[in-house]
């Protein structure tokens, strides 16, 4: 996996990655280390995971996205649901272009990045690639208010969506919720209520977190 520049991961069976590590330092590499997770993540190896994931994907309902989605299997972006799809299960054994995903993103005039989720590994790995890029964490729907609304936005969990601004995200947010709810608002009302927001998070994150 190719996250910061500087540090590469790669995966495979342990004894390969032991020999990759010795390998590493006696070529004189400061820090090789081991690091400590579940299963070998983004080789070949997940393979039956990959089939299982095309097996669950090939009878789910998926449309075109109205929102691009900026895949960090490819570092390019996509909006057709088979691509998309496709690019799902690539993603199981398929490494993680992590640094040119945000390079790109950069390129299309994204200045803001908004982790969603608990921790700030993400952020971390952003900053580390596009130091002059602002960063916002948002743990909880109470965290919405910090995202700034005059700054282009990407926000993202497994993959990463795209928006024009924020208030075109929150716009969207709201209309999906609202389709879901059988409402709708008014066309180019940007003014978007915390309830709509609160939900609209909770359906990102697909955790209940209430309205306060």
């Amino acid at each position: 996996n190719d996250n910061p520049p500087g540090p590469i991961v790669v995966s495979g069976a342990a004894t390969a990655v032991d020999h990759a590590i010795e390998a590493a330092k006696a070529r004189g590499i400061r820090r090789a280390i081991k690091l400590p997770v579940s299963a070998p993540f983004h080789c070949s190896m997940m393979q039956p995971a990959a089939e299982a994931m095309a097996a669950a994907l090939a009878s789910a309902d998926m449309m075109d996205a109205a929102v691009p989605v900026l895949c960090n299997v490819t570092a390019a972006v996509e909006t057709d649901a088979g691509k998309l799809r496709e690019n799902l299960v690539t993603q199981v054994t398929g490494r993680v272009r992590w640094r040119e995903t945000l390079l790109a993103a950069k390129e299309a005039g994204v200045s803001c990045f908004v982790e969603i989720g608990t921790g700030k590994v993400l952020s971390g790995l952003v900053k580390r690639t596009l130091e002059e890029a602002s960063i916002v964490n948002l743990d909880s729907a109470d965290d919405l208010d910090s995202v700034p609304h005059d700054e282009r936005l990407l926000a993202g969990s497994t993959g990463v969506r795209c928006a024009a601004d924020a208030d075109d995200l929150l716009t969207q947010q709201a209309e999906a919720v609202d389709e879901g709810l059988g409402t709708r608002r008014a066309s180019g009302d940007v003014d978007v209520d915390r309830n709509h927001r609160v939900h609209a998070f909770e359906d990102v994150v697909g955790l209940e977190v209430g309205a306060a």
